[in-house]
């Protein structure tokens, strides 16, 4: 990650089924770390996801834990417009920290 531009910031989901966290602008998103905190236990398997791919998940995860990945200073490329997805099996709250950075789409000509 050494010269690049990269993003760290806090979500909160909480809904039942696919949770969008995170949609390029314009070209594709390369995450180093994406990790999730439950604020309560989950009876379940809670998916990452970028686009329709499952790249990373937990069964049952437990408060007070941390569950994901941290491929710094390697990375994770989704497709073009792809988002980032948390899927949770019920409706409880979610910390998700997520590093990241943007890589454009030039093929538009711009």
């Amino acid at each position: 990650m050494s010269g690049q531009l990269a993003f760290t910031k806090s979500f909160i989901c909480s809904s039942l089924g696919d949770n969008t966290i995170l949609n390029p602008r314009n070209g594709k998103l390369k995450l180093f770390s994406v990790i999730i905190e439950p604020n309560a236990d989950i009876t379940g398997e809670v998916q990452i996801k970028i686009g329709s791919t499952i790249i990373s998940g937990s069964r049952n995860p437990k408060t007070g834990a941390m569950y994901g990945f941290n491929h710094n200073p390697n990375f994770i490329e989704g497709g073009l417009g792809q988002p980032l997805i948390i899927n949770l099996p019920s409706a409880t709250a979610v910390t998700v920290n997520v590093t990241w950075r943007e890589v454009p789409d030039f093929s538009s000509g711009y």
